[in-house]
C-alpha cells in the first residue's frame, strides 16, 4: 500500500475520531463511505472497525462512570443475533452488492432522522433489543451500526451524556464481537491489520481535537450534529456507483 494511501486512511480516520469522541458514535458513518471508494468492501468494513478499537478503549475509560449496563446489555443482546446476519452478507456477496446495501441502509437512517420523533415508546426495552438487532445487522454488513440506536435515542429524548457513554460502551463491546466474527470467518486479513496499525496517528490526533472539542456541546448540538452525521452517511450513499 503506497503512502499517500495511508495518509488519505489517516485523514478520513482522523475526522471520524473526532466526531466519534464528540457523539459516542459516527465513527464507521464517515469511516467507511469514503474507505470504500478506493478500498474493497471486505477490506474497508474490517479497516474500520478494527481501527476503531483503540479509540473505544480509550473512549470507554472516559465515560464508563455515566454508562447504563441494563440500557447497553438490551441493544446488545438484540445486535449479536444480528451482527452474524451482517458478516455472512460481507463475507459472501459480491462487493457490488454490499456497496448498494451499505448506501441503501445509510440513505433509510438519514431519513428516518429527519422525522420529528413523537412520543417516547412506553416498552423501550423491547424496542432497544430490536434497534440492536438492526443496529448488529447493519455493524456486521458495513460497520455502520449507528443509526438504529441515534434515532431510539433521539426519539426516547434521553440526556446526551448519559446516551452518549451508553452508545460508547454498546459499540464497543458490538465492534469488538464484530471484529472476533471477521477473524472466524477470514475476512479480518493481515493487510486489514497493517492498515488499522498504520492508521493511529490520524486517530490520536482525531481523538485529542474531540476532547477539545466536546466542553462545547450542548444537547441542541448534540441533535444536530448526529443527525447531520446520518445524513451525510445518506447523501454520500446517493453518488455511489
Amino acid at each position: 500500500m503506497d503512502y499517500q494511501t495511508i495518509l488519505l486512511i489517516n485523514a478520513i480516520v482522523g475526522i471520524a475520531s473526532c466526531l466519534t469522541s464528540l457523539t459516542g458514535f459516527g465513527y464507521a458513518l464517515v469511516g467507511t463511505p469514503f474507505l470504500v471508494l478506493f478500498l474493497p468492501p471486505k477490506i474497508a468494513v474490517p479497516l474500520v472497525l478494527f481501527s476503531s478499537l483503540p479509540l473505544s478503549a480509550m473512549l470507554t475509560w472516559e465515560a464508563y462512570r455515566d454508562m447504563s449496563p441494563g440500557r447497553i446489555g438490551g441493544w446488545l443482546a438484540g445486535a449479536l443475533g444480528g451482527c452474524a446476519i451482517g458478516v455472512y452478507g460481507l463475507a459472501n456477496y459480491p462487493e457490488s452488492i454490499m456497496k448498494q446495501v451499505i448506501g441503501g441502509f445509510t440513505l433509510v437512517g438519514a431519513v428516518s432522522l429527519w422525522l420529528k420523533p413523537s412520543k417516547p415508546f412506553q416498552r423501550e426495552g423491547l424496542v432497544g433489543s430490536l434497534a440492536g438487532f438492526l443496529s448488529g445487522i447493519l455493524g456486521g454488513a458495513s460497520g455502520m451500526s449507528g443509526p438504529p440506536i441515534v434515532l431510539l435515542g433521539l426519539k426516547q429524548g434521553w440526556d446526551y451524556r448519559k446516551f452518549r457513554a451508553d452508545m460508547i460502551g454498546y459499540f464497543t463491546l458490538l465492534h469488538t464481537s464484530i471484529v472476533i466474527l471477521f477473524g472466524n470467518v477470514g475476512i479480518l486479513s493481515s493487510e486489514t491489520l497493517i492498515l488499522g496499525v498504520s492508521a493511529l496517528p490520524g486517530l490520536s490526533l482525531g481523538y485529542l481535537l474531540g476532547l477539545v472539542l466536546k466542553p462545547r456541546v450542548s444537547q441542541v448540538h448534540f441533535r444536530i450534529l448526529t443527525i447531520a452525521l446520518v445524513c451525510f452517511g445518506g447523501v454520500l450513499a446517493l453518488l455511489w456507483h
